[in-house]
């Protein structure tokens, strides 16, 4: 069993609610990206703490093998949305995330 750190931005709600983790295969400027790489070494049985706004709010554990897919459509366009500049094709992680009851903040125990 691995363990896996994911530090969300625009799509914590939408990843979260929806069971899953996505991410382009490359960066905005098309570069390679080692953390949006790793998304396809994780097995299921991993856990995942998920971090957004300062706090690990929800943990999660993959279900299955990553695989190529679309963009989510709840992410939005370029124009609109959370990760609306990535590009149309990544990683998708099928993760089962448990939102925590009381989310920790790991700054307090740095």
């Amino acid at each position: 069993m691995a363990y896996f750190w994911v530090n969300h931005k625009q799509t914590v709600d939408q990843e979260r609610n929806g069971n899953y983790l996505w991410s382009p295969f490359n960066n905005a400027n098309g570069a390679k990206n080692k953390t949006y790489d790793s998304m396809a070494t994780a097995h299921p049985g991993d856990i995942i703490f998920s971090y957004a706004h300062t706090f690990i709010g929800a943990i999660g554990k993959v279900t299955g093998a990553a695989y190529r897919a679309n963009k989510p459509l709840e992410f939005g366009t370029r124009d609109k949305g959370g990760g609306g500049t990535w590009g149309s094709q990544g990683w998708l992680l099928p993760v089962m995330f448990e939102i925590v009851a009381y989310p920790i903040k790991p700054k307090r125990f740095m």
